[in-house]
């Protein structure tokens, strides 16, 4: 690797620190939500992806560190049957709101007892 390539590595390195961002887990009956503190982040900054039933978050934001940017990260292997296509998220005043929906299979059913 030429030298210009190291230090363009080096630099890009140094200039982002990572945080763990703080996140809430609420479950119910239906999925859970997971309220995640973004702080300088927006919908353009934010990207959710699951892979393997690893679901990560990654957001950039206006937030800095001394002179370096902030950059959240954080990743969760999901442990029950979640309907992946259903997943949303939403972001708004530095919070990142996702809800992951039980699949049905895994939902509670209450029979009524007469």
């Amino acid at each position: 690797m030429s030298n210009d390539m190291v230090k363009t590595a080096q630099a890009v390195k140094v200039d982002t620190v990572e945080v763990v961002p703080l996140v809430d887990i609420v479950e119910n009956n239906e999925g859970f939500e997971l309220i995640f503190e973004v702080p300088g982040a927006n919908s353009g900054t934010v990207t959710v992806e699951v892979a393997n039933n690893v679901l990560t978050v990654d957001a950039a934001s206006s937030l800095r560190r001394g002179d370096r940017n902030v950059v959240f990260k954080r990743a969760f292997q999901l442990s029950y049957a979640i309907d992946i296509a259903k997943i949303t998220a939403e972001t708004k005043d530095g919070v990142l709101r996702l809800f992951l929906p039980k699949a049905d299979q895994v939902k509670v059913h209450r029979i009524p007892v007469s």
